[in-house]
């Protein structure tokens, strides 16, 4: 079994994925596939939520995948 972030996804729906993009995103030392499906409850305040992120994050991130509906129901 591999353990290394390069094996090592993390994703979510509804709450969950606002919380997949949250610890993912900021801990890129232990993930490298990010996803999140009709996640919600973030702030304008894109540095405060994702104080990790920087110019290099980039590169280090296999796949970030956000999907979000347009229709309820």
């Amino acid at each position: 079994m591999k353990r290394d972030r390069d094996s090592r996804a993390i994703a979510g729906l509804s709450m969950g994925g606002s919380e997949s993009l949250l610890t993912g995103l900021n801990t890129l030392d232990k993930f490298s596939w990010v996803g999140a499906f009709s996640s919600g409850g973030f702030t304008p305040e894109f540095d405060k939520e994702f104080p990790a992120l920087d110019a290099k994050s980039n590169q280090q991130i296999h796949l970030l995948w956000i999907a979000c509906g347009t229709t309820t129901g």
